[in-house]
């Protein structure tokens, strides 16, 4: 009979179960996410700013990979990479396909999604969603931008449109008084917040 080696598989185990939680979480929209670990139970809920409360069960997500003893053989620890690469962006894509589902979910129930028709992004669209949207301020009622996920191939068509926003004297004044709307909004919030003891 061959030997086991159980410590070192369960080192190895560790290591590539550790590699596999930091590389999925920190691609993409996921990086922009906090994260907590939860060690038992079978849902979750998120408590809203606004006291809505929204409960939903973890998802599982699956990947599989095959690594021939033959590939093990041929190119050893390569062959083991390879796989785990593989299995990464088999993972990578679930989760960030279940993300993108839920801030669909989320932004529709709450009414502020944006459905361009299949039109490109554009500025005018940016700022119908923004209406739309609860703009964060800082203490000094400064507008912290929103962030924008965007596929990378739409990265120039974005920052073209964005730029409009400044360069544009009718999108420029219907932004600022987006944002002076929203400002007044957030104000009011803060006046009427209750501080706890």
């Amino acid at each position: 009979m061959l030997p086991d080696f159980i410590k070192i598989k369960s080192r190895i185990d560790r290591k590539l179960s550790g590699s596999i939680q930091e590389r999925v979480g920190m691609e993409g929209v996921m990086s922009l996410i906090s994260k907590g670990r939860v060690h038992e139970g079978h849902a979750y809920a998120i408590q809203r700013a606004d006291g809505s409360r929204d409960e939903q069960e973890f998802r599982e997500h699956r990947a599989e990979v095959v690594l021939s003893a033959e590939d093990l053989l041929t190119d050893g620890p390569q062959a083991v990479q390879r796989a785990m690469d593989n299995l990464l962006e088999q993972l990578s894509r679930s989760t960030h396909q279940h993300i993108q589902e839920g801030i669909e979910q989320a932004t529709k129930a709450a009414g502020t999604n944006t459905d361009a028709g299949g039109q490109p992004f554009s500025a005018e669209l940016f700022l119908d969603s923004i209406e739309k949207t609860q703009l964060s301020f800082d203490a000094n009622g400064d507008c912290k931008p929103p962030t924008i996920v965007i596929h990378p191939s739409l990265s120039e068509t974005v920052e073209r449109q964005l730029g409009r926003l400044e360069r544009e004297p009718g999108l420029r004044e219907r932004m600022n008084r987006i944002i002076d709307q929203q400002r007044d909004q957030w104000r009011d919030r803060e006046a009427n917040r209750k501080l706890v003891d």
